[in-house]
């Protein structure tokens, strides 16, 4: 009979450590049609399976919560073993960010200007206005061009916002950037290239739709005016550079990520075992998906592992990540992210990647 009771009781204390452990949901928000999202869930999936410590006290599980689903946020809300969403999130997330108050939200994409500043939401990469910021302050450090044209397209706060990021940074940097006009899509852009001719501007920046951005960029090109076209860099892709040809020769724009993760050193194993598993190429996100998954595994070996004790510890976080050092703001933003400057040259892009001290390296975009 002795040995019975003992036999459950060890029985008994075994399922309670069992039930103890605690679970660490890393969920993950969008649509896996998105290929930087898709590209984050099997990452996520992937490193929840390698990080989870053999014995430990926690688990790390993914989960998944999509854009399309109307009643997402309340999942979120509702669900107190999660511990933080990673995602690309935009102006059409506003409501569900804005309903979520407890739990980290942390995006990989430079998009969604007032993201940030809720108390809950993090940032990965630089946003765009600071990505066109530092395009203002690229230009007279390293080109001595002073003198830019600023084009955006209108009705849209986040490039309003981003057109006035490049203004503001170059009257710091002393670049005359006092022509700026909006426009409608589809505009008609010949009175503006003959301005931009009389008043002999050195860069172009233009921020819109891709359509526009090749009209203009070729119509800078037949009539010579001499001008550098830059912009940001979701406009220049394979298709830019097919459609502009030898117009694209020597256009610029700041990237937040790599054209290809497959330099980063310590991820190198990461990126081959995930390529093997999932039988797909790494996304640039990758590297932003991974810091934001090891500032979590930080955090609970640290014994934080509810939403309220992440949310605390993101504020204070100094972590040496695979796309640097980690530490974000009071508003949420990175502190020093890194960036590459691009320069498509004979149809391929060149890249330097600069630090915060503007110091650079050199590399060809793969």
């Amino acid at each position: 009979m002795k040995k019975i009771v003992l036999f459950l009781l060890v029985i008994t204390g075994i399922c309670m450590n069992v039930s103890a452990k605690e679970t660490i949901k890393i969920g993950v928000f969008g649509n896996t049609s998105n290929a930087s999202v898709d590209c984050a869930y099997k990452a996520v999936e992937m490193l929840c399976a390698e990080l989870t410590p053999a014995g430990g006290v926690y688990e790390f599980v993914p989960a998944f919560f999509d854009e399309k689903d109307p009643g997402a946020k309340d999942k979120i809300n509702a669900d107190g073993e999660l511990a933080a969403i990673i995602g690309c999130f935009s102006e059409n997330d506003a409501e569900l960010v804005n309903s979520v108050k407890e739990t980290p939200l942390i995006s990989i994409c430079e998009g969604y200007a007032s993201f940030t500043g809720k108390g809950n939401t993090y940032r990965m990469t630089a946003s765009n206005s600071e990505t066109a910021a530092i395009m203002a302050r690229i230009a007279p450090a390293l080109f001595d061009r002073m003198k830019a044209a600023v084009l955006y397209q209108s009705g849209n706060e986040e490039y309003e916002k981003m057109a006035q990021a490049y203004a503001a940074s170059a009257k710091r940097n002393n670049v005359d950037a006092t022509y700026i006009r909006a426009f409608e899509p589809g505009y008609d852009f010949t009175n503006v290239i003959q301005r931009i001719r009389e008043i002999k501007v050195k860069t172009i920046y233009y921020i819109g739709n891709q359509e526009d951005a090749i009209k203009l960029c070729k119509q800078s090109f037949e009539k010579n005016t001499g001008a550098v076209f830059t912009g940001p860099n979701f406009l220049f892709d394979r298709n830019f550079i097919k459609e502009t040809k030898e117009a694209s020769d020597g256009c610029e724009f700041v990237n937040t990520a790599r054209n290809s993760p497959y330099g980063i050193k310590k991820l190198k194993p990461f990126i081959l075992s995930f390529e093997k598993k999932y039988s797909i190429k790494a996304d640039t996100k990758l590297p932003h998906v991974h810091d934001a998954v090891g500032i979590i595994e930080l955090a609970a070996k640290a014994g934080k592992f509810n939403r309220a004790d992440l949310n605390g510890f993101l504020k204070t976080v100094s972590y040496n990540g695979s796309t640097g050092k980690v530490v974000f703001n009071e508003s949420g933003e990175r502190v020093s992210p890194e960036f590459f400057f691009h320069v498509i040259r004979r149809k391929e892009m060149f890249y330097m990647r600069f630090d915060s001290q503007m110091n650079a390296r050199y590399g060809k975009a793969k």
